[in-house]
């Protein structure tokens, strides 16, 4: 009684110091507050993340609160409910959303969800309360940062390439950031549950906004190869919007691949973000409704997620320069390192180059992410998954990384290129490749989008580890329901009260040190599980029931006194202090006391602690004592300190304390001076136990810290690393070492000094497995370390070039050589009659020269990094489109001359038009030419073969490319082939008509007129729209952008274009057509009018 009677004084003592207990409230810029002194109730929540990193600035904290009091709240918007937090002294208001709201009855709630942002200033040490009322509250007056719409894309650059989609845009601000697509195509790629990103400050939702595109749809391969079906062609969707907030919005979007076969249902949540980093957090559900047999060229076996970078230029339509692919691809391997390979940034395959396929095994570690990522610039588009495991059932478990490049369209003028990085499932495993999806698989998890333009992929490593503990507190819902996922059986949960003895600290130390923002003296209470601290709390011996108190104006003493005691929770009260911890699950729990702002220190002693072994609900008693420090200092045997070694204080195998050693090799580790307890002190550096020893304290180490030493052997190793031919490396073969020694496994990996050399430095004395690896291809060797020591290693990767030699015309090179060549290291190989040379070599940049009867026809750049087939263009003409066309003008002018001699001439003639327009077929259509000192290119289109092929020669090189066009544009080059032979053969028949059937005549007249003008409009019409979109008009003149075969850079060379000598010999024929048939009856009537006159 006495003891009450005393904190009440003090309690009224308190009141004459401070108005009321919430009058040092705060708030963020550019908010209107609310006056949280109004609020009845504060509960501390707790942050799953440390946000004392730099990364944890503007992370959005969502997560499910339990009211422990009636919280008046109508809806999303008229409700109580504010977030603050506090650095030990003021509150201050933040920006928050509330949804998913559990009514009581119409105005209260005891559950919702509530979103807020972790403060730019935010330090580790502040703390974050909800605050509410039971009572009707004015509605929080926050900006509404983020808004939606349902609205639609069409854009068609030339025909057959259709931009078309349904999407949900959103918007920050007036900038548009993403669009969330639900039905259409995107230049023949399916668009469902495709997300666009699009470029920082977008105002508008176009092509040439578009920065990157994120799939998470499910798709497998088909024949024939190359092909593929999934759920991004979709068109029964579902769709709705779940939440739309202040600071954040929840869409879904549901949808099932046109076979009936895979089903994705993904929901996506877009957080609110004031800089250039941009999250969005997809909760994606796939579904295998058949079995299905994988077919085609086997790729894709079940895509989770994909990034897809869409490159195009054009030198006329603005709105089709877009896109940047990025030229590095990152990700966190199942060695636990982080991998890098390239990304070709102007390719060149069609088909798609899988640059990553399955068999080369390449599997996402337990940080779970990976990125497409550019590090001159820092800026990055990074996947991040919740884990590497939980997707199936098995082995095959986990996550594969592939990746691809294609060239998509290439034109003159006019280029359309794409880069993919795809997370799949573990299809491949142990040399087995698994080629089915069965019936009934339901795949779910969650992933973050992240879009940097700073930081690279380095971030996107740190913010990993700060979404995979956000994530597990997320409540992903359906409406206000969440969903529903296999039942599992929820533990049982207990109390546990801790009671301290011997720590002095003032009294109400806590409040009175946020209050006054004085260093008042309080204990706290850390409870841990394993290596997680779960809660944390205030020990002390009153309990409060809330901090809400309000006096009338005319109060009296007495009022003010029955106030301030109503204040207190006496029943829960002790005459000791304690902490109870509630809502725990069963298992072995540390409990450590620290004393806060103690006066003789800076920092928070360490003075107590206990371990409890939960199983239904418990007390224990912690007995303090003031704290120590164990000291150690570890060096090697040049005496040199030891950063970074890992120093663990244990007892009976639960952990107590633990540090890392600092630039001096040193590490101190405060614990309480108990000298009843043997503690086992372990060191470990680089991942293996190199010192264990027993720490027993004694009563001198209440005033000396217990110090110790430990020493030991590092020496360094060198790497020498060559491949097949004698030369460093073309590639990064990522040298690690490992050892079954190790209790914590780690990968040390080595440092690239030099191209081919790699140092490990201050590696631990003992044997070790080295191992070198390139995409399939691996090297390991024993590696035992006992002194500093250099070796000499032949990395054994080697890939195949299949070349396909083509000749001016696009077709096969039926014989010669081929020599690749590298740093004065040279291979050769022949040409098939086919066409095709192979060459295997070491990974790396070779020039090629292809020779036929010791001329060179061929030579550019070619980089190897994998298996590799390449089209090369050479300048070796074509035998049958020379000789054909004056075989048959030749024999035109016979058989005319032959007729001319039997007086038919006219029969003659027709044959001869005959033959020219037969010819046409194997001349160029439509040409264009350009050329300056060191370039000159030549593109031609014909017919047969249906192709639109350039050819470009420099000092160095000598190659070309055939052009990828839409398919309707081959289709029509065929379709006038034939046309051209009809129209021969019919301008062969005319003449033999009889002149009794001179309307049969006039018929084939007509006929034959038609389909001249119908090759001449079609061949127009088709190769204007190829090169409006390109170069802009059917002929013309001006400096155009080339590609050099092999090279990345590109030529600006003065051009000119136009109709080729195959559409003018077509332009001859219907002009002699028109002059043969027409100029007897106009002959005939100017004789006629003659004898009329």
């Amino acid at each position: 009684m006495r003891l009450t009677r005393f904190l009440i004084i003090l309690l009224i003592s308190f009141t004459l110091i401070i108005s009321t207990p919430l009058s040092f409230i705060h708030a963020q810029p550019n908010i209107k507050t609310t006056d949280l002194s109004n609020l009845s109730f504060d509960q501390e929540l707790s942050i799953p993340i440390d946000t004392s990193l730099p990364e944890a600035a503007y992370q959005p904290i969502d997560l499910i609160v339990n009211f422990d009091h009636n919280c008046w709240a109508k809806n999303e918007t008229q409700h109580s409910i504010r977030i603050a937090y506090s650095n030990g002294g003021d509150y201050t208001e933040i920006e928050s959303q509330i949804y998913d709201l559990s009514h009581k009855d119409e105005t209260h709630i005891d559950a919702c969800s509530i979103v807020f942002l972790i403060p730019e200033e935010a330090t580790g040490d502040e703390t974050y309360h909800v605050f509410y009322s039971d009572k009707e509250t004015s509605a929080a007056d926050y900006p509404d940062h983020i808004t939606v719409k349902d609205t639609h894309y069409y854009y068609e650059p030339i025909t057959g390439q259709i931009m078309d989609f349904d999407y949900y845009q959103i918007n920050q601000g007036e900038y548009a950031i993403y669009g969330i697509c639900q039905q259409g195509e995107l230049l023949g790629n399916g668009m469902s549950n495709a997300v666009v990103k699009l470029l920082p400050e977008s105002t508008e939702f176009s092509t040439k906004n578009a920065e990157q595109i994120a799939g998470f749809y499910s798709s497998y391969s088909t024949n024939p190869a190359g092909t593929h079906i999934g759920t991004q062609w979709a068109e029964d969707i579902t769709k709705t919007v779940l939440v739309d907030g202040n600071l954040m919005t929840r869409i879904r979007v549901k949808g099932t691949s046109p076979n009936d076969a895979l089903l994705t249902d993904n929901i996506y949540t877009y957080y609110y973000n004031p800089t250039s980093t941009k999250r969005l957090v997809v909760n994606t559900n796939h579904q295998t409704l058949k079995d299905i047999q994988i077919q085609g060229n086997q790729q894709r076996e079940g895509t989770f997620a994909s990034l897809s970078t869409i490159k195009a230029r054009s030198g006329t339509i603005e709105d089709m320069n877009l896109g940047e692919i990025l030229p590095k691809i990152h990700f966190y391997s199942e060695d636990d390192t982080i991998v890098d390979y390239d990304m070709p940034t102007d390719p060149d395959a069609h088909p798609a180059d899988w640059l990553l396929g399955y068999s080369d095994d390449q599997d996402l570690g337990e940080k779970a992410w990976l990125c497409i990522d550019d590090p001159a610039t820092g800026r990055a588009h990074g996947l991040i998954f919740e884990g590497n495991t939980g997707f199936l059932k098995g082995e095959n478990d986990g996550i594969q990384v592939k990746a691809s490049v294609h060239q998509h369209v290439k034109l003159p003028g006019l280029e359309a290129d794409s880069g993919d990085l795809f997370a799949f499932r573990n299809a491949y495993e142990n040399g087995e490749h698994i080629t089915t999806l069965s019936k009934g698989e339901n795949i779910l998890f969650n992933v973050e989008y992240l879009a940097l333009q700073t930081g690279g992929y380095e971030r996107i490593d740190k913010e990993s580890q700060l979404f995979q503990q956000l994530i597990k507190e997320t409540p992903i819902t359906r409406g206000n329901q969440t969903i529903e996922e296999e039942p599992t059986e929820e533990p049982e949960l207990y109390t546990l009260k801790a009671t301290v003895h011997r720590a002095r600290s003032a009294p109400l130390g806590s409040l009175l040190s946020a209050a006054l923002g004085r260093n008042i003296s309080y204990l706290t209470a850390e409870l841990h599980k394993a290596t997680s601290m779960v809660s944390s709390g205030s020990v002390g011996r009153l309990k409060f029931n809330s901090l809400d108190i309000e006096f009338e104006d005319n109060a009296t003493l007495i009022q003010k006194i029955q106030g301030i005691k109503s204040l207190f929770d006496f029943r829960n009260s002790t005459l000791f202090k304690t902490i109870t911890f509630k809502n725990i699950e069963p298992g072995t729990y540390l409990i450590k006391i620290y004393k806060e702002n103690s006066i003789r220190h800076d920092k928070r002693q360490f003075i107590g602690f206990t371990t409890v072994e939960v199983t239904e609900d418990a007390s224990t008693r912690i007995f303090c004592k003031q704290q120590t420090s164990i000291e150690l200092t570890v060096t090697d045997q040049n005496d040199d300190f030891i950063k970074n070694a890992i120093t663990k204080i244990i007892l009976d195998e639960t952990l107590i304390s633990k540090g890392s050693t600092d630039a001096n090799g040193t590490v101190y580790l405060p614990i309480p001076t108990y000298t009843n307890k043997e503690y086992n002190l372990q060191t470990i550096y680089d991942g293996f136990l190199i010192d264990e020893k027993t720490v027993s304290l004694n009563l001198l180490n209440r005033f000396r810290p217990w110090t110790s030493t430990v020493s030991i052997n590092r020496y360094n190793v060198q790497l020498n690393v060559l491949d097949t031919l004698g030369l460093p490396p073309g590639i990064d073969p990522r040298p690690l070492v490992k050892s079954d020694d190790m209790i914590q496994p780690t990968s040390i990996t080595a440092e690239q000094t030099e191209p081919g050399m790699y140092q490990f430095s201050d590696l631990y004395e003992t044997d070790y497995n080295l191992i070198l690896s390139y995409k399939s291809w691996e090297y390991t060797e024993d590696l035992s370390v006992n002194h500093d020591k250099t070796l000499d290693i032949v990395f054994p990767a080697e890939f195949t070039l299949e070349t396909n030699t083509l000749n001016t015309v696009g077709m096969p090179v039926s014989s010669g050589s081929i020599l690749v060549e590298r740093a004065g290291r040279e291979l050769k190989g022949t040409i098939n009659e086919n066409g095709i040379g192979k060459i295997i070599a070491p990974p790396g940049t070779y020039t090629i020269t292809i020779n036929n009867d010791e001329n060179t026809i061929a030579s550019q750049q070619v980089t190897l990094k994998g298996d590799k087939s390449i089209d090369v263009v050479s300048k070796q003409p074509s035998m049958l489109h020379q000789f054909i066309p004056i075989i048959l003008i030749i024999a035109a002018v016979v058989i005319a001359g032959f007729f001319f001699w039997q007086s038919h001439s006219k029969k003659g003639i027709y044959i001869l038009l005959a033959l020219l327009l037969l010819s046409s077929i194997f001349l160029p259509w439509w040409q264009l030419h350009g050329e300056n000192n060191n370039t000159e290119t030549m593109s031609e289109t014909y017919l047969y073969p249906p192709t639109l092929i350039t050819r470009t020669e420099t000092n160095t090189v000598i190659g070309g490319e055939i052009s990828e066009v839409p398919d309707v544009f081959i289709t029509v080059l065929s379709l006038l082939s034939i046309l051209l032979i009809v129209t021969s053969a019919l301008i062969i028949l005319l003449p033999f008509t009889p002149k009794k059937y001179s309307k049969i005549s006039w018929i084939l007249t007509i006929l034959i007129l038609i389909l001249l003008i119908l090759n001449i409009v079609l061949f127009w019409f088709t190769m204007s729209e190829v090169t409006k979109i390109g170069i802009g008009d059917f002929s013309g003149a001006k400096e155009l952008s080339i590609s050099i075969p092999g090279e990345s850079e590109q030529a600006t060379i003065p051009s000119t274009w136009g109709a080729g000598i195959g559409l003018y010999a077509v332009i001859a024929s219907l002009i002699g057509m028109i002059i043969l048939r027409f100029t007897p009856i106009v002959q005939r009537k100017i004789l006629q009018k003659n004898k009329d006159e």
